[in-house]
């Protein structure tokens, strides 16, 4: 694994952006999980986050997308949760400009999430049903599911335990 994420930064390094794509987007086996996904799989946030910053920008808008989007979640899971929160909402923001539903969806999720990992239970509850809208518009069955799950898990922490149920 080391090798492929050296091979990508010595890449970025002559400005050899395609193929640090390339490189980053590599099926890891068995279930051909992209490189730059697999990393975060394992734990390899501080990787996962220098691969995203290194490629942003370089490659195209939709990958540009999936850098923020890596890059929210890498530093949400390191509890740098100010890093995360700019890039979700910078997610959000795009999503806004764009019109793009499942975008918004993913970004809400992320902010969702970052609310309950700071124990803002309130504050989770606004932004997961903010989620749980954009995910029914969007008919993403998963996306609706983990909304509804950080709902009913946002009502229980704060002692509404039939509320939280009910999700």
């Amino acid at each position: 694994m080391q090798g492929y994420v050296e091979a990508i930064h010595h890449c970025g390094a002559i400005n050899f952006w395609t193929m640090a794509h390339q490189i980053a987007m590599t099926p890891i086996p068995p279930q051909d999980t992209p490189l730059h996904v697999q990393l975060g799989e394992w734990g390899y946030y501080s990787e996962q986050i220098e691969i995203y910053a290194s490629l942003y920008g370089k490659i195209n808008d939709a990958f540009d997308r999936i850098c923020r989007l890596g890059l929210g979640q890498a530093y949400l899971y390191l509890a740098q949760y100010e890093a995360a929160t700019a890039q979700f909402t910078a997610l959000q923001t795009l999503a806004d400009e764009t019109g793009d539903v499942h975008l918004a969806t993913l970004a809400w999720g992320g902010l969702a999430n970052i609310a309950r990992e700071q124990l803002l239970n309130q504050q989770a509850i606004a932004l997961a049903q903010q989620w749980l809208r954009c995910a029914r518009q969007s008919a993403d069955l998963g996306q609706q599911a983990q909304a509804l799950r950080r709902l009913g898990g946002a009502y229980v922490s704060l002692g509404h335990y039939q509320r939280g149920i009910t999700y």
